[in-house]
């Protein structure tokens, strides 16, 4: 039995004793672990990698074929795929990466790159995956987007952290489209291979297939690259990994220009015994901020642009915004929105997504309401009209009586949503406190 099997057997075994794994900070010394260069030289994806010298020379972007002396595989055993380096980069509106192996021009390879976006260390459900396929000899790279399906064998199997080289995270992968203007190329060497990823598909989809979370410039965020024997669809499977390695990213510092806005704050509540809907979004700093749109969705896909309002431009005082859209025309119970920063150079950045639900709570009534039920990963939290806007406590209890999940928004809106998908499946009660009032509602996770 090769090494690579053997592991992945005893790795199995130990998930199915183990719902949960500690998630540590990652101090590996993998690929661009830390903090790397910011995009201080203009990278153009030509095939042509000259312009990666000076991310090359980040200390942090060491080579990693074989890190900590575990490559499972053996130290280069595959010219055709091992990994021998990595580095990473990112302006307002994309992020860059370049990927080196051992190198051979007659070898394709499928490349899979797993985006932790929300920074906790774990693959959670439909949290992207961007699929490179590059032919070796032509320098042709083919780019798509495969959401990430969670492994049910535990958290250690789905960990960003614990899958470093020679092992492989467990949970599917499906199809889920256009990776949009990304765009990639491969050297004439067959070495090495560039590309540029837009930040509107590094996302994260509910159950639905609506967008709720999105990674943008400046974020912290943890990932994941493999190479795979075969294709895509061997994903996952005994040997259907070549070689890969995982570890933590610290974005960038970007020279040329700071981002425009530090948002600190944005709800959407829903005024009572009214068709309107009050928006409301405070800054910390601008800096050469031009203007807000505000955009509006009824599927959680397709944005169209509601209202604009100027930004106040350069402070580094606290500034509020508001705005009052009113949605009487609008047929749907459920409205999504989302806040698009612009600054004065047409660089910009998404706001988390907002969600109003219609028809479903009276204005004033002590009761909230807790959904999909059963619930998967995404559960939306809707409370009463006039809690909207107070310090409201959302906890998740199961049926040991035990906290499992806990937020508090000082300023609510009208839905709140909670991520479980790293819950074990069973019955737990939502609990919701706002002042001196409370309710809850009995949930299933599946």
């Amino acid at each position: 039995m090769k090494m690579k099997t053997f592991f992945t057997l005893i790795l199995l075994i130990c998930c199915l004793f183990s719902s949960e794994v500690s998630i540590s900070q990652c101090n590996i010394s993998s690929g661009a672990n830390g903090t790397s260069a910011g995009l201080s030289t203009p990278i153009t994806i030509d095939g042509n990698m000259n312009d990666w010298n000076t991310y090359l020379n980040d200390p942090d972007n060491n080579s990693y074929d074989n890190t900590l002396g575990i490559d499972l595989d053996g130290s280069i055993s595959d010219v055709g795929r091992d990994l021998t380096r990595f580095t990473f980069t990112e302006d307002g509106n994309y992020l860059y990466i370049y990927l080196q192996r051992a190198g051979s021009t007659t070898n394709a390879v499928d490349i899979a790159f797993y985006g932790d976006i929300n920074n906790n260390g774990l693959m959670d459900s439909k949290e992207p995956v961007i699929h490179l396929s590059w032919g070796g000899s032509n320098g042709n790279v083919s780019i798509n987007v495969r959401d990430y399906n969670v492994s049910l064998l535990g958290s250690l199997l789905n960990s960003i952290t614990t899958n470093l080289d020679g092992s492989m995270l467990m949970g599917s992968l499906s199809s889920r489209g256009s990776a949009g203007s990304a765009s990639g190329k491969g050297s004439s060497d067959g070495k090495a291979v560039e590309a540029k990823i837009p930040f509107s598909v590094l996302t994260q989809l509910n159950g639905s297939g609506a967008v709720i979370n999105q990674l943008t410039f400046g974020q912290d965020f943890k990932f994941h690259v493999s190479t795979i024997n075969g294709n895509i669809s061997s994903v996952p499977g005994l040997n259907s990994i070549n070689d890969n390695f995982g570890g933590c990213l610290k974005a960038p510092v970007f020279f040329a220009t700071l981002l425009p806005v530090k948002l600190t704050s944005f709800t959407a509540m829903l005024l009572n015994n009214t068709n309107k809907v009050d928006l409301n979004w405070t800054t910390a700093t601008e800096i050469n901020a031009s203007h807000f749109v505000i955009e509006r969705s009824i599927d959680g896909h397709t944005f169209n642009d509601a209202a604009v309002l100027f930004a106040f431009g350069n402070t580094t005082e606290q500034k509020n915004y508001q705005y009052t859209d009113k949605i009487g025309s609008i047929n749907s119970t459920v409205i999504y929105y989302r806040l698009r920063q612009v600054d004065v150079d047409g660089k910009f950045e998404y706001s988390a997504t907002r969600i109003i639900r219609l028809g479903s709570q009276a204005d004033n009534s002590i009761s909230i309401l807790a959904y999909p039920n059963p619930v998967t990963s995404e559960l939306r939290i809707t409370i009463p009209n006039n809690w909207q806007g107070k310090k409201v406590t959302y906890k998740i209890v199961n049926a040991f009586g035990l906290v499992s999940d806990e937020l508090q928004a000082e300023s609510s809106s009208q839905t709140e949503t909670l991520n479980l998908s790293r819950l074990a499946p069973g019955l737990y009660v939502v609990k919701a406190n706002c002042e001196n009032q409370s309710a809850q509602q009995k949930i299933i996770k599946q």
